[in-house]
């Protein structure tokens, strides 16, 4: 990483107000993965490009489960480097791509994500030997997501491009949950993503694996769109809601009981439920496509989802929320617990 870089990044730092000094980056060894400890946080670990997953593995706790396939979008170019990152929930994730080979990082994110991003992105990007005028792109999640998770992520990746004159490709984090299913099982097409929104409400997104050039790596196309939904208000797709097939993803499905044919079919039989976060290494699997579609765009174009104007409720909507639950507070089985996104 040049001088040029890391004034970049100090730059980036102090517009997101984070105080302490920063620990000197040494230029790794050509061809020794060298490590600094920028951070005490999670253990950063490298792993190869086509990993694979132990029985239980999860997209959440295990950094070697997402096959990331052949990320070759010309002939002429048969490597990429990427950089990922994702603080859209509590976890925060970074992934840095060269070649055949990447490195993982994740850790704690809510209000400790801008305290841990760059540090984390400064310590991948020494441990793969890059530059950030060396990328291809740069890649965040977008939303929907944590209102502060979400700005932090967007302000960095604008800073750190616009520094390196590099393009930023923004991606939906619902779509970010459709690769850890097809890791768990290579057959599955038809995804519902949904993430907790908070105040008793959820993000969900449909999406359907489509056959692309790579058959090791399908394409993923939005059958319903991102939104925000009342439990109760959220169904499958028309053409879903016969299919047993059909994977639930994402940290809700304590909320989803009110779902109508979310969780079951339509004959009752439970449908198959991955429990995962939006994860830097999904981003990376993504990428590729999404740039060859022409998707990248300048730093200053990059824009968050968002698709709620509020981010707590008024004092009248939890006495509200608080009187519904009455009813129910002598029942054995408590209501579902909400988890934090931000």
């Amino acid at each position: 990483m040049g001088i040029k870089d890391v004034m970049v990044v100090i730059r980036v730092w102090g517009s997101l107000g984070i105080s302490g000094s920063m620990q000197t980056i040494i230029q790794p060894t050509p061809g020794v993965h060298g490590r600094q400890q920028v951070t005490p946080s999670t253990p950063t670990r490298v792993f190869p490009h086509h990993p694979t997953a132990p029985d239980n593995a999860t997209c959440r706790d295990n950094q070697r489960h997402l096959p990331l396939g052949r990320l070759n979008l010309d002939p002429a170019r048969p490597f990429m480097k990427l950089l990922a990152l994702d603080t859209s929930t509590e976890q925060l994730s970074i992934a840095v791509l060269c070649g055949d080979r990447v490195w993982c990082h994740r850790g704690t994110g809510g209000a400790q994500a801008s305290t841990h991003l760059i540090p984390g992105v400064l310590e991948l990007l020494a441990q793969a030997s890059l530059s950030l005028s060396e990328l291809d792109a740069l890649v965040v999640g977008r939303g929907p997501g944590s209102f502060t998770g979400l700005r932090t992520a967007v302000a960095v990746v604008q800073g750190l491009a616009y520094g390196a004159s590099r393009p930023v490709l923004g991606l939906d984090t619902l779509l970010a949950l459709a690769p850890p299913v097809l890791a768990q099982d290579s057959t599955a097409q038809r995804v519902l993503a949904v993430l907790d929104a908070r105040m008793q409400q959820v993000y969900a997104a449909a999406y359907e694996a489509r056959t692309s050039v790579d058959p090791t790596s399908p394409e993923w196309h939005t059958v319903m769109p991102p939104g925000l939904y009342d439990p109760s208000d959220l169904t499958l797709p028309v053409a879903w809601r016969d299919d047993p097939a059909v994977w639930v993803a994402g940290n809700s499905s304590a909320l989803l009981g009110d779902a109508p044919g979310v969780l079951h079919t339509s004959d009752g039989l439970p449908r198959r439920v991955l429990s995962c976060l939006p994860d830097a290494q999904a981003l990376l699997q993504l990428a590729p496509a999404a740039l060859a579609r022409g998707e990248a765009v300048a730093a200053h174009s990059l824009l968050p989802l968002y698709l709620r104007d509020k981010v707590a409720l008024t004092t009248a909507e939890r006495e509200a929320l608080k009187a519904h639950a009455l009813p129910s507070a002598s029942s054995s089985t408590p209501p579902p617990r909400q988890a934090a996104t931000s």
